[in-house]
């Protein structure tokens, strides 16, 4: 039985590992290069994922921070948020938690799709995820589902952020591209 303390710092040791086997196995510049030119979709994480021999969530977390459009994947066991990946950078708050529902305006609070099935990208509520004061930064909001065995799901979230605050002013580098 290991104390709070202990537990802690083996969960920073492994993210740590974790980050340091993602940069070796999938370098952003490399990375990059690929997703130069494409819309943000999880066949290209599946795809690449295949590419770089490396699983579906790995290349999800490493696509989420290598990405230039502002996206974010969730992972969702039987309805629930199980896992959020967003580029802090670029993609706004998500308010649902982890641990907590898929929000029903969402099209992963019911997907009927059999696992390893793609839905479409499919439009969706901002405030269905985010915040209120960055539903207003948010043009279009869109989402896809990969329905997965066991209960699993995949979801992108992909928000064209607007460059401009409520007055019409240019806003500050909080969503800014590099």
């Amino acid at each position: 039985m290991l104390d709070a303390k202990e537990q802690n710092r083996r969960r920073r040791i492994e993210a740590e590992a974790n980050r340091f086997a993602a940069a070796l196995l999938m370098p952003v510049p490399r990375l990059r290069s690929v997703l130069a030119s494409r819309r943000p979709s999880l066949t290209e994480i599946v795809r690449l994922a295949d590419e770089f021999d490396v699983s579906k969530e790995a290349m999800a977390r490493s696509y989420v921070e290598a990405h230039r459009e502002a996206v974010a994947v969730i992972l969702c066991r039987l309805g629930r948020i199980v896992r959020i990946y967003r580029n802090e950078r670029h993609f706004p708050w998500i308010v649902p938690s982890v641990g907590g529902p898929i929000p029903p305006g969402s099209i992963g609070h019911s997907f009927g799709l059999e696992p390893g099935k793609f839905s479409e990208i499919e439009e969706c509520d901002a405030d269905t995820w985010l915040s209120e004061c960055d539903v207003r930064r948010v043009e279009i909001l869109t989402e896809q589902l990969l329905a997965q065995r066991g209960g699993f799901a995949m979801l992108l979230l992909h928000a064209e952020v607007s460059d401009k605050d409520e007055d019409g002013d240019e806003r500050g580098a909080l969503y800014a591209l590099p």
